[in-house]
């Protein structure tokens, strides 16, 4: 798409005046040579339509693509009175002009005291069914095809207070790669962890193969490849 905002100057418009005053002598050519000519015809009928669908499935793309996502929970205490998620992404744009971007969308059941974005109070964040979804807003629109990392941290106060622990993201831009890290405190590790997938509050299907589990209990970590688009992915544990 970057191509397609490239101003013309004097030498792109001079090539192309020259193609298209030549192209009729190409054209008497190639049809005294008739399979010349249908090769030529084939080439340009094939040339046709794959550009049609290049530019269709480009203009079919998401707005951006996030090449990797990790987000890792970090409970700072045995009680679990503070809680710290970061979430760091690498995203690429896939069309040119990309200026603000949803990059989380926090909830707890206990207060939330910190929202930055790389290291700054978000610009913009919109209170949505008691959620708070972040976004980052760029100084410099994105160029096509550009990458940038983000990072976006939170910090929750008593919102694990339970015996059992749930901690969950969805999936709302399309994703190469998906990790979610849970580091525990180490005088209350978790007993055990499972993984879910939920679709509209439903839980679809158990993810085991998925969780590991560090041999001390203090760590588990789900990893997916290309994670379904609108998926809610879940890790539930026992203390």
């Amino acid at each position: 798409m970057n191509s397609m905002h490239v101003a013309m100057n004097a030498p792109n418009t001079l090539t192309e005046i020259t193609i298209l005053v030549g192209l009729p002598n190409a054209l008497d050519y190639y049809r005294n040579e008739p399979l010349a000519f249908s090769v030529l015809v084939l080439a340009l009928i094939f040339g046709v339509i794959g550009g049609a669908l290049f530019w269709r499935r480009h203009t079919h793309q998401p707005i951006v693509t996030f090449v990797n996502h990790e987000i890792t929970l970090t409970f700072e205490d045995k009680d679990a009175h503070c809680a710290i998620q970061t979430s760091k992404i690498k995203v690429r744009a896939n069309h040119k002009g990309v200026q603000r971007l949803k990059v989380g969308r926090i909830k707890g059941d206990g207060r939330i005291i910190t929202i930055l974005v790389d290291g700054y109070l978000p610009t913009y964040v919109e209170e949505v069914l008691g959620a708070k979804e972040v976004y980052k807003v760029f100084t410099r629109p994105l160029e096509y095809l550009e990458e940038r990392d983000i990072e976006v941290c939170s910090v929750w106060e008593d919102s694990y207070e339970l015996d059992t622990g749930y901690w969950s993201h969805s999936t709302e831009h399309q994703t190469k790669k998906l990790t979610m890290k849970i580091v525990f405190h180490r005088h209350r590790t978790c007993k055990d962890v499972r993984g879910t997938i939920s679709y509209a509050g439903e839980v679809s299907e158990q993810i085991p193969k998925h969780v590991l589990v560090s041999s001390n209990n203090r760590e588990a970590k789900l990893e997916v490849s290309n994670p379904k688009l609108g998926a809610e992915y879940i890790l539930e544990w026992h203390w």
